[in-house]
């Protein structure tokens, strides 16, 4: 699954998107647009992994999505061939102190020892 954290800037114009793969590091490319199953643009981003005694994380990428427009539903892959995975987010409306907003925060990502 892929995890998107609006923490990508302070304007609410980039996303950082998180995700782990088990086994291999794979590619850490996102591909993404404006229209389901169109990805007209791309991000690459980094793949990590730490050892904590006997235990070895799986592949942890995080990929920054910069140049987004406000107010905007994105559709985007990750993975490759039988393994991709589609996903969309939306980006928060133009900063302005006189709008009223509604958000939620949602915790799913956790790692077990």
């Amino acid at each position: 699954m892929g995890y998107v954290s609006s923490e990508g800037d302070y304007d609410g114009k980039a996303v950082i998107i998180s995700w782990i793969t088990p086994d291999e590091p794979g590619s850490s490319q996102v591909r993404y647009g404006l229209s389901e199953g169109k990805y007209d643009f791309t991000a690459e981003g980094t793949v990590t992994n730490y050892t904590f005694y006997n235990y070895k994380s799986g592949y942890i990428h995080q990929c920054l999505v910069t140049g987004l427009q406000y107010d905007t539903k994105y559709y985007y892959e990750i993975g490759k061939d039988d393994s991709a995975r589609k996903f969309w987010f939306e980006t928060p409306p133009k900063v302005d102190p006189d709008a009223s907003y509604k958000f939620g925060i949602i915790e799913g990502q956790a790692v077990s020892l």
